[in-house]
């Protein structure tokens, strides 16, 4: 795959085009870009990082892998992928308040909205197989969306691209 020069000198891979954009445009705004010379990748990185948490509110997401899956993952969750999970949500006081697992699981496309914008992120990267515990940001609580929720249990079951559904 062609790759795309950095400010500090690297190359990056496929999805880097976007990122050394962002990242030219953020340091080019900021007045660092140097006259001569490079950049500074630390100035950079956190520039960027600011821009990702103020743009998608990912400030106060904690997310803990509890198991990893047993085999390779080809495809972690990712936006607009088709994912199928377990869930079991607590209060704040450890309380069980729902859980799929008495039910059938729960499918779901990431990014959709079609569940707390916390559980949403909290599932990406994740791949079939694995359990993670997603906290709910407390920006949602103060909405009134996750109602008690303190946190969520997860275990992914099936992780499918939009794609891979329409087709077959």
């Amino acid at each position: 795959c062609p790759r795309d020069p950095l400010p500090w000198g690297g190359t990056g891979g496929k999805n880097t085009p976007l990122l050394s954009g962002l990242v030219w445009a953020f340091a080019d705004s900021a007045g660092w870009m140097p006259t001569s010379g490079r950049a500074r990748p630390t100035v950079l990185a956190a520039g960027l990082a600011f821009l990702l948490v103020a743009r998608l509110g990912w400030a106060d997401l904690r997310v803990g892998v509890m198991r990893r899956p047993s085999g390779v993952c080809d495809h972690p969750a990712g936006r607009l992928d088709r994912v199928t999970l377990h869930f079991d949500a607590f209060a704040h006081d450890g309380v069980l308040l729902d859980s799929s697992r008495e039910r059938a699981p729960l499918t779901f496309t990431v990014g959709m909205g079609q569940l707390t914008q916390s559980l949403e992120q909290g599932v990406i990267g994740a791949c079939a197989g694995e359990a993670r515990r997603v906290y709910v940001d407390p920006a949602e609580l103060s909405d009134g969306t996750s109602y008690e929720v303190s946190h969520y249990t997860v275990e992914v079951i099936d992780v499918s691209t939009q794609a891979a559904d329409t087709n077959a």
